[in-house]
């Protein structure tokens, strides 16, 4: 039988190996890009607001040695997310002690008037014969990505003023992702309901509701959010690799207030 639950402790390693197994290829192309990408967009929706996590789980396959298994059974997708990016950004210093820094060094100081570095940088193996890069011959930079994971400011958009969605009253955010032979059943719908719900009982302001953040080589998901409620954002104007949690597509969903 496959259900929905609440996050649970023990889901820890299996919602880590969901978020590398279903990355874009623009984030798979590396093993570093891989072990990072939980750290980025997972582990921190669980530790810090489990209540707002749900997972699909499988409990007929419970035996397998799947990396997904778990004792009540394998866990093959997850919703998760925040009702609040700003009180979630107050409470990052948790996570980042108790569970980034131990796996994630965090990257060294900026020097006054020092730039961030490039999220993408050119991958040497698919240059085009012209010399340009577009984003299929570019990868991730590992630099970037950690200095992304330990600053909560630029991961939530915090730091992109008045333009950024939570300014705009967007001030929920989740993720959601599925293995494969779960997709295109309805679970989605239902994952994204429970979040929904799960919002409205928390009693943060989640202002007008939820954004989300699509890779730009993931564009097909667009269309599956839009049927669940989903419409697409006005997107941060920012250059290409400005900030990798703000590049792609944005879409927002209004969540109404709890009565």
């Amino acid at each position: 039988m496959v259900f929905i639950r609440p996050y649970q402790e023990s889901d820890f390693e299996a919602c880590a190996h969901i978020c590398r197994a279903t990355l874009p290829p623009s984030l798979s192309t590396t093993p570093i890009t891989a072990k990072l990408a939980p750290y980025i967009w997972t582990h921190q929706y669980t530790h810090l607001s489990p209540a707002t996590c749900h997972m699909l789980v499988d409990d007929d396959d419970s035996s397998s040695p799947d990396p997904s298994s778990t004792p009540g059974g394998k866990v093959v997708g997850y919703c998760i997310g925040t009702p609040d990016v700003y009180a979630f950004a107050d409470r990052y210093p948790s996570y980042t002690t108790s569970i980034l820094s131990t796996a994630v060094a965090p990257p060294p100081p900026l020097a006054p008037g020092e730039e961030d570095e490039p999220f993408w940088i050119p991958d040497d193996t698919t240059l085009t014969p012209s010399g340009t890069a577009p984003l299929s011959a570019k990868k991730p930079n590992p630099a970037a990505l950690i200095r992304l994971a330990h600053d909560p400011r630029k991961l939530l958009q915090l730091d992109s003023g008045p333009s950024g969605l939570p300014a705009q009253g967007w001030r929920a955010t989740m993720h959601i992702d599925l293995l494969p032979a779960y997709q295109r059943r309805g679970w989605g719908r239902r994952l994204i309901e429970a979040y929904v719900r799960s919002v409205q009982a928390s009693g943060e302001d989640h202002g007008k509701g939820a954004w989300i953040g699509i890779a730009p080589d993931n564009a097909g998901v667009v269309q599956f959010y839009d049927k669940v409620g989903f419409r697409l954002a006005t997107p941060l104007s920012s250059e290409e690799g400005d900030n990798g949690a703000d590049d792609g597509i944005h879409m927002v969903i209004d969540i109404a207030k709890s009565s």
